[in-house]
C-alpha cells in the first residue's frame, strides 16, 4: 500500500507543483497589479473570473467528465481513441456555437445584463466569451493526460499557458496601461494561442471521428454534471456577483484579494483531486479497496488540514507585507475564507463514490441545496454585513455540502472512514490557529510571522506525539529515517 501511496503522492505533487508555480508567480505579481490596477479594476476582474468560471462549465456540457469515466470502460485502444475524438469534436463545436450565439445576438447582452452591473457587454463581456471558446479546447487533452497518468505533460501545458497569459497581461496592464480591459485581452490572446497547441495534441491521442453512441452516453452522464458544477460556481464565485450588486467595487476588490490568497488551499486539494480520481476508479474494484481508500483519504485530509493551518496563520500577514495599503483590510478575511476551502476539501473524497457508481443525477440536488443556502445567506446578510457575510456564508454552505455528500456517498459505496484520526488532525489544527490568533496577534509583524512559522512547523510533531500514526505507519517512517541516516 505504501508503494501505491508513494506513486499517488508523487503524481499529486507534480500537479500541485504546477499549480504552486503558477500561483506563486501570480502572488509575486500582486504588488505590480495592485499598483497598475485600481481597486475598481480589481473588482471588475473579480466579477470577470466569476463569469469565466460559468462559461467554463457550460461550454463542455460535462463531456470532459464523461470522457474520463468511460475511458476505463472502453474495451480497447481503438475504442478509447474514438471516445476521446468524439468528445473533442463535440466540445469544440458546442463552444464555438455558444460563443457566436451569445456574442452576436441580443441574447448575450440580455443574460449578462442580469448578472453584472457597471461592466459594459462590449468589449468586456465579448472578450470573456471568446476567451472561454478558446479555453474550451483544453478540456479533453487535459483529461487525456490525467487518464494516461502523465502529470508532467499536464503541468507543462498548464504552466506554459499560464506563463504566456502572464506575459500578455503584463504587456497590456503595465506596458500599455489599459487596466482591467487590458488584463482580459491578454488572457484572450494567450488562450487563442494555446488553443492551437491543445487541438494538435488532442488528435495525436484521439481519432478525428464522431460516433453518436459515445456522444449519447457522454451527454447522459455529463449533462447532470453541468447543474452540479453551476451549483459549485454558486458556492465558489457567485458571492463576487452578488457583492457587485450590493457593495461598492472597492469592497469587491478587497474581498477578491483575500480570496486570491486563501485559494492556495483549494489549489492543493484540486491537485490531489486531479491525481486521486483516476486512482479511485482503478482501485475501487479491487479486493479490500474500501480500507485502502479510507487510509489514503486520511492522508489527503491531513495534507489539506496542514496547508489550511499555514494559510490561516500567515495569509493575512502576507497581504500586509506585499499588497498596497488600500488592500490591507483583506488580511482579516483570509482565515475565514480558508476555513471554507478546508470544508470544500472534505467534500472531494466523499463525492468520488457518486461519480464511480455513475450516480451523477444526484449531484445537482446535493450541490444545489448548498448553493441555494449560500445565495440566500448572501442576499439576506450582505446588505447589513458586507464582505463579512459573504465570507461566513461560504463557510456554512461548504460545511453543509460536505456533510450531505458524505451521507450520499456512504449509501452507494461505503468507506470505513478513520473518524478518530481525522478529528484529531482538525482539532489540533484548530487549537494551534486559536493560539496563533489570540496569543501572537499583538506582536510586531516580523516577530509574529517568525512565531507563527514555528507554531506551524510544530503541527506534524504534535500529531506524532499524540500517536496519530498507526503502528505500521510509525514503523515505515522510522525505516525511512534510518535509511536516510545511512
Amino acid at each position: 500500500m505504501f508503494r501505491q501511496l508513494k506513486s499517488l503522492v508523487a503524481q499529486s505533487a507534480t500537479y500541485g507543483l504546477g499549480d504552486l508555480l503558477t500561483k506563486a508567480i501570480a502572488f509575486l505579481l500582486i504588488p505590480v497589479y495592485t499598483r497598475y490596477l485600481s481597486v475598481a479594476d480589481y473588482g471588475i476582474l473579480g466579477v470577470a473570473s466569476s463569469l469565466t468560471a460559468v462559461l467554463g462549465i457550460l461550454y463542455p456540457l460535462g463531456l470532459n467528465a464523461a470522457a474520463m469515466r468511460f475511458y476505463y470502460d472502453a474495451p480497447d485502444e481503438v475504442s478509447r481513441r474514438d471516445l476521446l475524438g468524439t468528445m473533442a469534436v463535440a466540445v469544440l463545436a458546442i463552444g464555438l456555437a455558444l460563443t457566436l450565439i451569445l456574442a452576436a445576438t441580443p441574447l448575450g447582452p440580455t443574460l449578462f445584463g442580469l448578472a453584472v452591473r457597471d461592466i459594459p457587454f462590449s468589449p468586456y463581456i465579448t472578450t470573456l466569451l471568446w476567451t472561454a471558446c478558446f479555453a474550451n479546447a483544453s478540456v479533453i487533452p487535459l483529461v487525456i493526460f490525467r487518464v494516461q497518468e502523465r502529470p508532467r505533460r499536464y503541468v507543462a501545458y498548464t504552466v506554459g499557458g499560464f506563463l504566456l497569459t502572464t506575459a500578455a497581461i503584463l504587456y497590456f496592464v503595465v506596458g500599455r496601461r489599459t487596466g482591467a480591459l487590458g488584463n482580459l485581452r491578454g488572457v484572450m490572446i494567450a488562450s487563442g494561442i494555446m488553443m492551437l497547441a491543445y487541438v494538435a495534441t488532442t488528435f495525436r491521442h484521439a481519432n478525428l471521428t464522431f460516433q453518436r453512441r459515445w456522444l449519447a452516453q457522454g451527454l447522459a452522464y455529463g449533462l447532470p454534471v453541468v447543474p452540479h458544477l453551476l451549483a459549485h460556481w454558486a458556492l465558489t464565485l457567485s458571492d463576487r456577483s452578488i457583492l457587485n450588486h450590493l457593495v461598492p467595487l472597492d469592497q469587491v476588490g478587497v474581498y477578491t484579494l483575500a480570496y486570491q490568497v486563501s485559494i492556495a488551499l483549494s489549489l492543493v486539494t484540486q491537485a490531489l483531486n486531479t491525481a486521486w480520481m483516476p486512482f479511485f476508479y482503478r482501485l475501487a474494484s479491487e479486493p479490500d479497496a474500501e480500507r485502502k481508500l479510507a487510509r489514503f483519504f486520511t492522508y489527503y485530509l491531513g495534507i489539506a488540514t496542514f496547508v489550511a493551518l499555514g494559510l490561516a496563520m500567515l495569509g493575512g500577514d502576507i497581504i500586509l507585507i506585499v499588497a498596497a495599503p488600500t488592500f490591507h483590510s483583506a488580511a482579516g478575511w483570509v482565515p475565514v475564507i480558508t476555513l471554507a476551502h478546508l470544508a470544500q476539501g472534505f467534500y472531494y473524497p466523499a463525492v468520488f463514490a457518486l461519480f464511480y457508481r455513475r450516480k451523477t443525477a444526484y449531484l445537482p440536488l446535493i450541490t444545489g441545496s448548498a448553493a441555494a443556502l449560500n445565495i440566500a445567506l448572501n442576499l439576506a446578510l450582505i446588505p447589513s454585513w458586507g464582505i463579512a457575510a459573504a465570507a461566513w456564508s461560504k463557510v456554512a454552505a461548504y460545511v453543509v455540502l460536505a456533510a450531505i455528500t458524505f451521507a450520499a456517498g456512504q449509501r452507494v459505496y461505503r468507506i470505513p472512514w478513520e473518524g478518530r484520526r481525522v478529528a484529531l488532525m482538525v482539532g489540533l489544527g484548530a487549537g494551534l490557529w486559536a493560539a496563533s490568533a489570540l496569543l501572537l496577534g499583538p506582536l510586531a509583524l516580523g516577530a509574529r510571522v517568525a512565531a507563527r512559522l514555528a507554531l506551524f512547523a510544530a503541527f506534524p510533531l504534535l500529531l506524532w506525539a499524540a500517536r496519530f500514526p498507526t503502528g505500521d505507519e510509525r514503523a515505515h517512517v522510522m525505516r525511512l529515517l534510518a535509511g536516510r541516516r545511512r
